[in-house]
């Protein structure tokens, strides 16, 4: 089996929670294919565990049989006469006795389904049957909706039973470097602005280079990945159809609410219901403009697999399915590009405000002059005493950044109403000319290149 790749703060939480003397709980959520289950066969390496997955849309017989199966795996004996899942877990404590166990449920809201009844069995398993045990009870599911539903329902039997929990997020675009040992940073970074840390998408390109994998993924014959990002609203999404008209007019550059249920014919009240949905799961994210400008908030596709294929490959279907896949690669190359600049913008977002302490982070825009513009990032940074207001620009261009790019932040940034103790922040994939590198040693600016934000090197001049 390949090893893991990242995780190592949620496997070290397990940890702590699996050290604790007598029994225990958590819960672990996260959306499919961002390796749930991995982290938990991890986990589970050398201790003594049960490992139930429960399957969509089994009937209750099927679910029972599949787990009293995995209960005699588990135990190397027959379980005996099991009628019931609450049977189910009185012959598993038995089972185990005394023993420090990891008993991990996968999928929890798939058995729920299928077993009515099993969220109360499992309620008494905890309250009155797990007393005086080290059994250390672990339930995983990918529909985030059902599991806080099941978890912090006020009439549902489980609320208040799984204090400790997590959602699994996406990993790292650092972690996601070791998928891809052999490639630059740039094509690493691509790569990830793509696929977004999902470590199975990552897995499935292993060894292309970003040619290779856009080709491989969304171009070929076989663009399993147009499938996957397809496959991720027709599963986790209804209606899925008036989803994808949502998703395909925010693409198209009608991120205002009221313009994309102008121009899907949906009507304002469902297009918002439709959205919060998309939110909810991280498809979609509204963006709410920094230091009270007077522009709107707009609608952003925050998962990057989805962007890239609603904003990319969907807008050009014709293009994308028609032509041989190395012509359409080259004729969409300019656009890729464009897209990953944008994309660029919201990973430095992100980086900036792991690294910093931020009261406020997200991005500007109004009108100066006659013109509109925007910044890419504007910030509330604070060392605890005072706050400093942060303006950065991202440029995942060939090309070093030259003063110039600088000069033009500046001059936005005083346009910005409230803003006090000003600090500039530039991200460059490329680097930057001799001239920025040297004002920038003169002031309250810095400068981060891609090696610097994989190495974790950046010299900041923030505080």
């Amino acid at each position: 089996m390949d090893p893991l790749i990242g995780r190592e703060d949620e496997l070290n939480w397990l940890g702590r929670l699996y050290s604790k003397t007598g029994h225990n709980t958590c819960a672990i959520y996260g959306r499919r294919r961002v390796g749930k289950t991995a982290l938990l066969t991890e986990f589970c390496k050398g201790k003594n565990s049960f490992f139930f997955t429960a399957t969509e849309k089994a009937t209750k017989e099927d679910a029972l049989a599949s787990f009293i199966e995995t209960m005699e795996l588990f135990s190397g004996r027959e379980a005996g006469k099991v009628k019931s899942f609450s049977g189910a877990l009185r012959a598993l404590k038995e089972l185990i006795g005394e023993k420090k166990t990891v008993v991990v449920i996968d999928e929890f809201p798939y058995l729920v389904d299928s077993v009515p009844g099993s969220a109360s069995d499992l309620q008494v398993f905890i309250d009155r049957m797990m007393g005086g045990t080290n059994i250390f009870l672990i339930v995983c599911g990918s529909s985030i909706s059902s599991m806080k539903k099941e978890l912090d329902g006020k009439e549902k039997p489980l609320m208040g039973r799984f204090m400790n929990r997590t959602e699994l997020r996406p990993l790292s675009f650092v972690d996601c470097r070791k998928f891809h040992a052999e490639l630059s940073d740039v094509e690493n970074m691509s790569l990830y602005m793509i696929l977004g840390g999902i470590p199975l998408y990552h897995k499935m390109i292993e060894g292309m280079s970003l040619r290779e994998a856009v080709i491989d993924g969304f171009l070929s014959g076989r663009p399993h990945l147009s499938e996957e990002a397809l496959g991720i609203i027709y599963r986790e999404l209804s209606p899925a159809d008036d989803m994808i008209k949502i998703l395909d007019t925010i693409a198209g550059g009608s991120t205002v609410q009221n313009e994309i249920s102008d121009k899907t014919g949906i009507s304002r009240s469902q297009c918002s219901k439709y959205i919060a949905s998309m939110e909810f799961l991280g498809i979609v994210e509204k963006k709410i403009p920094m230091a009270n400008s007077p522009k709107r908030p707009v609608y952003r596709i925050s998962d990057h697999l989805l962007s890239f294929y609603f904003s990319v490959i969907r807008r050009r279907s014709a293009l994308a399915s028609g032509a041989d896949p190395g012509v359409a690669y080259e004729r969409m190359s300019q656009i890729i590009d464009s897209h990953l600049g944008h994309e660029f913008e919201k990973v430095c977002r992100n980086y900036f405000a792991s690294k910093i302490p931020c009261v406020k982070i997200g991005s500007w825009w109004g009108r100066i002059g006659d013109s509109d513009t925007d910044i890419d990032i504007v910030a509330v940074a604070t060392d605890g005493k005072i706050d400093y207001s942060v303006f950065g620009e991202c440029k995942f261009s060939k090309w070093n950044m030259e003063m110039n790019t600088f000069e033009t932040l500046e001059n936005r940034s005083e346009w910005v109403k409230g803003m006090m103790n000003r600090r500039y922040v530039l991200f460059s994939r490329s680097g930057f000319d001799r001239e920025m590198a040297d004002h920038a040693k003169a002031g309250n600016i810095t400068l981060a290149t891609l090696e610097q934000m994989y190495g974790d090197t950046v010299e900041w001049r923030i505080f």
